[in-house]
């Protein structure tokens, strides 16, 4: 005799399973493992980080955790909305805790990534709605050097 049912959310069915349905990120949430949430602390305090520096610092506290669990646990912390991938760097996805809406600047020298405030909507997100379309997500990277390339950069030019 089965007492207990499945969740609504786990029940077959032809649609594919909405991850950041409240449903879903209430039964994620309810097992919240201490794994996961060394993964989020550490990305909270640390800032843009790829899952292998996220690895690293984990596991200076906590030697037993596994690169698998780290790359599951951002996974499940992406799926839910509660971290983001801001984009790649030297081929690695790297990973933002914060969610809310701000542009990066990524420098393609030494790879650092800046938040940059106060950049809101652009024209061409207001050009598609007023148009008719609905934009779901905006994501705005900026490119280049930053200053500290640039000096150096600069240092290595006048020598030659």
């Amino acid at each position: 005799m089965n007492r207990l049912a499945p969740p609504v959310w786990f029940k077959k069915s032809s649609k594919p399973i909405d991850f950041k349905s409240k449903e879903v990120i209430f039964m994620v949430e309810r097992r919240h493992t201490n794994q996961r949430q060394w993964v989020l602390d550490t990305l909270k305090a640390e800032g843009h980080l790829s899952a292998l520096d996220i690895y690293n610092r984990v596991r200076a506290d906590h030697p037993d955790i596994s690169v698998a669990t780290v790359y599951r646990n951002l996974g499940i912390l992406t799926e839910t909305g509660q971290v983001q991938i801001v984009g790649h760097s030297s081929q690695k996805e790297i990973y933002d805790a914060r969610t809310d809406s701000h542009a990066h600047f990524v420098c393609r020298s030494c790879g650092q990534i800046i938040d940059l405030e106060g950049i809101g909507p652009s024209d061409a997100v207001k050009n598609l709605e007023a148009s008719g379309h609905r934009v779901s997500e905006q994501r705005l990277t900026l490119y280049g050097l930053c200053r500290d390339c640039l000096e150096k950069h600069s240092k290595e030019t006048h020598v030659q």
